[in-house]
Parts: structure tokens; sequence; C-alpha cells
């Protein structure tokens, strides 16, 4: 019987009789033994002839990877309280031959995982640093901690990258009574005044952002305006495309930039021009008065 770090380089730490099957390993460190490997073997006339093939197996060590993830990061981006949004990342453990992959978790605090199982699995490839994919919302209730370990088999690393959950929150209150008057008469486009009401509370407002919304989601990466002053009611705009966009969404924001999650919603009303005039107008007076006509007055309808 021998261990090792690999099949090559083993140590021998004990020699059985043939009808042997199992064999009791008291309490040894590891270090960077991976291994056991057994082999037979022959002792004839006092020379041991051995099979060059062992049968080997990998030590499952019940206490999980002994190198943790680091320098775990995460910045919350959704405003509504007891939800996240956005990427967990963190560093490789410092070796990663007893790692088979990342989990994040939530934990109560700095030891204790809640939710029964992890949020990400994260396969480990050697990389010095990692990532999750970007999640939309993650209710943290009974949450204060965003946990990291590494994990081989089915076993956690002891420690794990700690990151306290800082969660991002909005202005409490919306803004009200939203509402633009177009005064463009070009087709999909729109000029005009957006006016609303401030909130019922603007202690934490300090300005507010005004985006293109379809289905009370916002559309593009970056708002139509951002507006400073919390008693401000009313911004100009335009001319701009309203293609693909049916509605204007205004949030109140914090002076960090920090929205209220429910923003006033408007519907936009496109005050234009039809595209296309009829064509083809044609008329015969059937009149025989000097200076007065009488008749049918006859087009072609637009196309559209």
């Amino acid at each position: 019987v021998w261990t090792g770090t690999t099949d090559q380089l083993l140590t021998q730490i004990a020699v059985l009789n043939a009808n042997a099957t199992s064999f009791t390993i008291s309490t040894t460190p590891l270090g960077n033994i991976t291994r056991i490997a057994v082999f037979s073997f022959a002792n004839t006339s006092s020379v041991i002839t051995r099979n060059p093939t062992p049968s080997v197996a990998y030590f499952n060590d019940l206490s999980g990877p002994a190198h943790p993830p680091r320098n775990a990061t995460f910045i919350d981006q959704n405003t509504t309280p007891h939800m996240i949004s956005g990427i967990v990342s963190w560093l490789a453990g410092t070796s990663e031959s007893d790692i088979e992959k990342y989990e994040v978790w939530l934990g109560s605090n700095v030891t204790q995982r809640v939710g029964g199982r992890a949020l990400f699995a994260v396969t480990a490839t050697g990389a010095t640093q990692y990532t999750t994919p970007y999640f939309s919302e993650i209710e943290t209730v009974g949450a204060s901690y965003l946990l990291v370990y590494s994990k081989y088999q089915i076993y956690l690393s002891a420690n794990a990258a700690v990151l306290p959950i800082q969660d991002l929150v909005g202005p409490p209150y919306a803004p009200t009574a939203l509402s633009l008057t177009d005064t463009d008469p070009t087709r999909a486009q729109v000029s005009g005044v957006v006016s609303w009401q401030p909130p019922a509370n603007t202690s934490s407002v300090s300005g507010y952002q005004l985006w293109f919304g379809s289905n009370n989601s916002r559309i593009g990466d970056s708002p139509l305006a951002s507006i400073s002053g919390a008693s401000t009611t009313t911004k100009t705009i335009g001319p701009v495309s309203i293609v693909g966009r049916t509605q204007l969404l205004l949030y109140s924001v914090t002076a960090e930039g920090h929205a209220n999650p429910s923003p006033a919603a408007f519907t936009i009303s496109d005050m234009s021009w039809p595209a296309l005039p009829p064509t083809n107008v044609r008329f015969q007076d059937n009149n025989t008065t000097p200076g007065v006509v009488s008749g049918l007055v006859q087009w072609n309808a637009p196309t559209t």
C-alpha cells in the first residue's frame, strides 16, 4: 500500500498478506498527498517482484478543499429592498489541485449558509478569476452575506470568501401624474414638455431620470434625460424618435443615482400628420351656370 502525489511519486505505508483486502489508515496529515495505490507483488527466493500497474483511488477528504476562493466582490444593481442583481466575482484558491468547482451561497452570518442550495456553481478551470452569470433578481430576506466556497465532490471548503450584502435601495416614493403633449407633427417622433408631480416625500430625492419604456420596463442603456432637483416638475424633450418605444418612465433618484423601483409611467400619443396623402383627385363640373360649379369630387385613398 502506497500513497503519493502522482502515480509515479509514491511512498510505501504498509505491506500486507496475500489474503488481505483492507487496511485502516490512522489520522494522517494529507499535505500534498492526493491518492492511494495498492500493488500486488511476489516474494520469490528473497526477490520482490511488483506488478507495475497498481489500483489507484483518490482521497476524499471530508473537510473539503484546503484552498478557499479569495477576494470576492459584488455590487448590487437592484433598487428593490431585499432583492439583489449583478455579478459575483472572486479569485481562485491559491491551488486548485483539490477543487472541482466553486459555489455561491446566501449566508445569515459569515459561516451559516441559508436557502438549502447554492445560488450558482462555477466549474474550476485553472483560471485566476471567476464570475457568475449576471442575475436579475435574488431575494435576500434572512440573509446578510454572500459566501463563496471551493468544492470537491460533495464537500465544501471550511472557509468561504465572505461578502456583506450592501442592498441598493432607491427613494421610497415615486413621482406621479406624468404627462406629455406631443407638439411634433413628424411621424414616429415627439417633442414637447414632460410634466409630473414630485413624490409625497422628497427627503431622499435629489432628482429624476426620464427613460423611454415598453411594458413598464426601461429601454436602452441610458436615460433620455437626467433631471436635478427634487422640486423640479417639467422637462422639455425632442425632437426624438419613438420607434419601438411606447412609454415614458420617470424615476426618482438619490444623490448616488439609486432609483425608485416603481416609476411613473405615461403612454405616448404621437401627434403626427399621416405619412401619405391621397392621390388622383378629380372633379367634373355638372353646373352650366357661369361662375358656379356642382359635382362629385373623387380621389384615391393613401396606400397605407
